[in-house]
């Protein structure tokens, strides 16, 4: 029998990711770089974040190889998992998924004898926006600010959507303090319009939180109010926790776009501000 696999399994499967953890894990998080709906999440590996399953205490194996975050011990059975950023480089992110019940293979293993090939572990991919604060790269198009109330108070968790070059859209959600920034690397100058293009309208559709779910955001725990799967959630059912909201824009300058529904102004290239403020 194998010693270590016995004694220290996590030491174990660390040594060759990501096989062992196929082999004896029962849970793994691959987040990626969101890009756009219904666009793939692209690399690269994002390291250094936190990664939790809520009311277990097993801290994942992190996999540079893969970019997974492997969990081996984890009781069978559906379990929240919550993501956030040290360094504030991402927004956080919660899911619930399913754990499979591997203690077959576990004891077979440790038993010296033929694993059972089934069941598999749980290997998801998940998608992970920018924070407001993070570096860009320079010429890449983006939009920023502060999503409020008309009182100056401002809005975490409200849902920015806005169309994009293509046919495309792109969403958001704002920060614990309001702020927000919708990047869009679709967007790019017109350069063969006469004269050559530089800013486009772009459609916004804006969604709050409601009552209750505003009141969790303003706890002490970002993450830990997160819906689940928010990409998930059905903006139309009335008993869900968004409901949508008219708005002006407000430029750094202080001009206003008037509301309910005013276009934004994207500029090709570069990084703008423009605040939201919700109507009542």
């Amino acid at each position: 029998m194998n010693d270590l696999l016995e004694q220290h399994p996590l030491v174990w499967a660390a040594q060759r990711a990501p096989d062992r953890v196929v082999a004896v894990g029962v849970l793994g998080v691959r987040p990626l770089l969101y890009m756009a709906e219904g666009v793939a999440g692209r690399p690269p590996v994002i390291e250094d974040l936190r990664v939790v399953a809520v009311d277990a205490a097993e801290t994942p194996i992190f996999h540079a190889e893969t970019g997974l975050y492997g969990f081996l011990r984890l009781p069978p059975g559906p379990r929240r998992i919550e993501i956030s950023d040290p360094a504030q480089r991402f927004m956080p992110w919660a899911t619930v998924v399913q754990v499979p019940d591997r203690g077959a293979i576990r004891t077979a293993l440790e038993r010296g004898a033929p694993p059972p090939s089934t069941p598999r572990p749980t290997l998801i991919d998940l998608v992970l926006r920018r924070a407001p604060s993070t570096a860009l790269p320079p010429g890449l198009t983006a939009v920023w600010g502060v999503v409020r109330e008309t009182t100056g108070k401002p809005v975490p968790l409200a849902r920015i959507s806005c169309a994009t070059a293509g046919g495309g859209e792109v969403v958001a959600y704002s920060a614990r303090d309001g702020a927000y920034v919708l990047v869009l690397p679709a967007e790019k100058p017109g350069s063969l319009a006469e004269p050559p293009k530089f800013v486009f309208p772009r459609a916004l559709a804006l969604h709050a939180p409601k009552a209750a779910l505003a009141a969790a955001m303003a706890g002490p725990s970002f993450v830990g109010a997160l819906p689940a799967d928010l990409d998930d959630l059905d903006l139309t059912d009335p008993a869900g926790p968004f409901q949508a909201r008219n708005h002006r824009l407000r430029n750094s300058a202080g001009a206003v776009l008037a509301g309910p529904h005013p276009d934004l102004p994207v500029q090709a290239g570069l990084r703008t501000r423009w605040d939201i403020e919700l109507l009542p």
